[in-house]
């Protein structure tokens, strides 16, 4: 309802985007089979839009202070927003069990820069051992874009499938 009130709202993308992103994941959750077909319809959808702005000639604004009312109020049609939309859409579709849609995701929410976190390389490195148990990707990926400091034990909270891979053997 809060969406519909506005049609022209410019942080509109941003918040339909979310509402659908979560709402996947709430439906997977309660195994409402037909609504999370809904909702990764209404994303893929949306992802014209999202592309629209993320394209690299689109303005890039400058936010205030993290937790300031500017930045909280600011517009959310950046290409550092449209990333983070990316990314996190990339891990509710590793969570309802879309791999080759979550790893399409993360490819293009780190081509845009995207500063992923531990949990978000854990789902990606999982997607992707899960669509081609290539254990040699899954390790060069991780050396690409591990966050500093972080280490391959970090990932098993997240995706204890990786605990799977032999990582002594990475370079085979």
């Amino acid at each position: 309802e809060l969406i519909q009130e506005d049609q022209n709202w410019e942080n509109k993308i941003f918040a339909e985007f979310t509402y659908w992103t979560l709402l996947a994941e709430k439906a997977y959750i309660v195994n409402e089979l037909d609504l999370v077909k809904n909702a990764v319809t209404s994303i893929n959808t949306r992802m014209d839009e999202v592309n629209k702005i993320i394209e690299p000639e689109a303005d890039e604004r400058e936010s205030g202070l993290l937790g300031s009312w500017d930045d909280l109020s600011s517009s959310r049609l950046t290409k550092s927003s449209m990333a983070v939309l990316l990314h996190n859409a990339a891990c509710t579709f590793h969570k309802i069990g879309r791999y080759k849609e979550s790893v399409k995701l993360f490819k293009s929410a780190l081509e845009n820069r995207v500063s992923i976190t531990t949990y978000g390389l854990s789902l990606y490195l999982s997607s992707l051992w899960k669509m081609n148990k290539v254990a040699k990707e899954i390790y060069e990926t991780f050396l690409i874009h591990a966050p500093e400091g972080s280490t391959v034990n970090d990932l098993f909270q997240f995706a204890p499938d990786l605990k799977s891979i032999d990582w002594c053997q990475r370079i085979l």
